[in-house]
Formats: C-alpha cells, sequence, structure tokens
C-alpha cells in the first residue's frame, strides 16, 4: 500500500494509542507489527528530515532553544520556507507491506463484551490493515 509521511505518522499516533485496548490476539499483534514497522521504515527518516528542515529554518537561543515571539509562536528565519518544506515531506509517498487482519475480527470487538470499544479513528485506522 502507497502511504504519505503524514497518513502514516496518524496511523502511528492512532495504533500507539491503541495500546491499552484489550482486543482479539490477532488484532493486537497486527496493530504492534504495523506500529513498529511504521517506526522503522517510515518514522525514522521521516523524522531525520524533519530535524535537518527544523535546524534549517529555526530560530535559536544561545542555549539552543527555539525562540518563540511575544505571542508564543515559534520563530523562522523564512517561515513561508520552512512550511514548504515540511509540506513538500510531509507529501512524500511510501510503500509499506502491512500485516493485514481479517475483517471479521472487527465484529469480535462489537459483538464482545470482554474487548475495549474501538473509537472512529480506531476503526479508520484498522481499515487500513484489512485483507
Amino acid at each position: 500500500m502507497k502511504l504519505t509521511n503524514i497518513e502514516a505518522v496518524r496511523l502511528i499516533n492512532i495504533f500507539d494509542g491503541m495500546g491499552d485496548k484489550t482486543l482479539p490476539r490477532q488484532i493486537s499483534y497486527a496493530v504492534n507489527k504495523n506500529l513498529e514497522k511504521l517506526k522503522a521504515e517510515i518514522n525514522k527518516p521521516y523524522e531525520k528530515e524533519r530535524v535537518n528542515i527544523l535546524r534549517k529554518y529555526a530560530v535559536v537561543d544561545e542555549n539552543g532553544n527555539q525562540k518563540t515571539d511575544n505571542q508564543g509562536r515559534l520563530i523562522y528565519t523564512d517561515r513561508e520556507a520552512y512550511e514548504d518544506e515540511m509540506n513538500q515531506l510531509l507529501e512524500i509517498e511510501n510503500d509499506f507491506e502491512a500485516h493485514c487482519i481479517d475483517e471479521s475480527l472487527l465484529d469480535q470487538c462489537e459483538k464482545e463484551n470482554k474487548y475495549s470499544v474501538l473509537s472512529v479513528k480506531e476503526y479508520g485506522a484498522l481499515m487500513k490493515i484489512l485483507k
């Protein structure tokens, strides 16, 4: 499947938040396996580039902390160029081979009280890894 960096970051955040949920074992395994794979294959290089862009444009104080203006907004040497490069980075597509699950497993979450209730965002994320 194709995932942009922003889609991958969203999936990572959702899957990471599902760690406290009680789920059917196959779903839990798939979530954790895909989470680790997303972090290694997509998030690690994404974060490296994000930091490079930030270093290029951030205005920092003598302690290396990014400065803020009077309203608490971060200051950049060229905000427009920073935002443009970040948007380009977020839209890069990646090939990702997900560990998929059968759709019938999602029915178990609804039918059996021993499993956690899933949010709409969590269902949406799980839809990405259906067979």
